[in-house]
């Protein structure tokens, strides 16, 4: 997933308010004093693509200024209690964030 895109790390862990989150960077990765424009309740929103995910009951959303996330939640990893890991996640980001080109 690209920097910012709701990494499954912290966030709403309820799944009923999809804004709870800036993708793991202090400040949502932009300027000092800069915030993240309001999100709709429900739903992560990828700010740079402009598209809204909703989040499903029992998921956890995050929403940055590049790219949105759901995952299912954390749990502790088979194997290593000391990592986390995640059952499935969904996760957006605009092309140019990933370098695509056409053709």
């Amino acid at each position: 997933a690209p920097d910012g895109s709701g990494a499954p790390d912290g966030g709403n862990k309820d799944g009923e308010n999809g804004s709870g989150g800036n993708g793991g960077e202090e400040n949502g990765g932009q300027g000092p004093g800069e915030q993240l424009p309001p999100t709709e309740p429900g739903y992560a929103t990828d700010l740079a693509a402009g598209i809204s995910l909703p989040v499903p009951k029992g998921w956890t959303g995050k929403s940055a200024p590049v790219g949105a996330g759901l995952t299912t939640g954390e749990h502790a990893c088979p194997g290593g209690a000391d990592k986390t890991c995640v059952r499935g996640g969904v996760f957006s980001a605009p092309a140019v964030a990933l370098k695509l080109t056409g053709g």
